[in-house]
């Protein structure tokens, strides 16, 4: 009985952090959007995302997203950002790891060929 209630009070847990990853300061997935829009502009970088990515964590301060990390790729036609780290945990011993990742076409100027 003991360990039922202990289960179902970890999932309880697991599912208040999830929400509040998800939901303070706009969350985990939009830290990894806003790496990738910084990224794919015409001018970006995957520096460029990777920092943004990290500056919007760094503000929203340490009771979201413990020891986070951010990777960043670009290529000639798309780039890739992926954030993790760990939830802040409610439940004493319970770490949850958290990732998400945001991808989009690299942004260029076309110029119109005309009539």
């Amino acid at each position: 009985m003991l360990v039922a209630s202990v289960v179902a009070m970890a999932a309880a847990a697991a599912a208040a952090i999830a929400a509040k990853v998800s939901t303070k300061s706009g969350g985990i997935n939009l830290y990894a959007g806003s790496g990738a829009t910084a990224a794919r502009a015409e001018d970006g970088s995957a520096a460029a995302g990777q920092d943004r990515a990290m500056a919007m964590i760094a503000n929203a301060g340490s009771q979201v997203l413990l020891g986070p990390t951010v990777s960043a790729s670009r290529g000639s036609d798309s780039v890739d950002v992926e954030v993790r780290g760990h939830a802040v945990s409610v439940v004493p011993g319970l770490s949850l790891p958290v990732r998400a990742t945001a991808a989009g076409p690299v942004e260029r100027f076309e110029p119109d060929p005309g009539p």
